[in-house]
């Protein structure tokens, strides 16, 4: 437990805050094309938390994924207030090791070093895919097995999920990129 603790430091609770924050807010701007973009109770056509909770998982490591961990939770209670309260924590958990799997896996794979200072805006398009087809198909069988979804539209739902997720991706990806090449350009 002295060993947990003494890796507990401030730049990591600031972290795993940060990334919190930035999910709630983006998940809260989300909703707002709900209306127009929402094609089942928890599957977007156009999901930005994703992109977030790529980026905060590539940059922050575990103490974003705690951040994101909590912050999943935090929301499934208002978006699942039917269900079990270990629903929230199943969801939660297939979607941060969904995302955190295709970040370890596209880092091991491209040989990036942990400075990142390899990584190319196709290793992030390939991590983005990859987590958003392994969400998709694993999100919605969590679903599947708690009630929420129907096996009939498992296969729409599922493509449903990961084409939001990606498109959340590409969108919060391209902006990062975006605004990197403007600092770049700026020194």
């Amino acid at each position: 437990m002295s060993k947990l603790l003494s890796h507990f430091n401030f730049a990591n609770l600031s972290t795993a805050v940060v990334a919190f924050m930035l999910f709630v807010l983006s998940y809260d701007l989300n909703r707002q094309f709900d209306q127009y973009l929402l094609f089942t109770q928890g599957v977007s056509l156009l999901f930005i938390p994703a992109g977030i909770k790529l980026l905060a998982i590539l940059v922050g490591r575990v103490p974003a994924m705690i951040g994101l961990y909590l912050a999943s939770v935090y929301l499934s209670v208002g978006l699942w207030s039917t269900l079990d309260v270990a629903s929230y924590y199943y969801f939660a958990t297939i979607s941060l090791l969904t995302y955190s799997a295709a970040v370890y896996l596209v880092l091991k794979v491209f040989g990036i070093g942990s400075n990142l200072t390899n990584l190319k805006y196709s290793h992030i398009v390939f991590m983005s895919l990859l987590a958003c087809l392994m969400n998709g198909i694993l999100h919605n069988l969590v679903y599947l097995s708690q009630g929420v979804a129907e096996f009939t539209a498992l296969l729409t739902n599922r493509a449903a999920m990961s084409l939001g997720d990606f498109l959340g991706c590409f969108i919060v990806v391209a902006g990062f990129n975006a605004a990197l090449q403007i600092v770049r350009s700026l020194k």
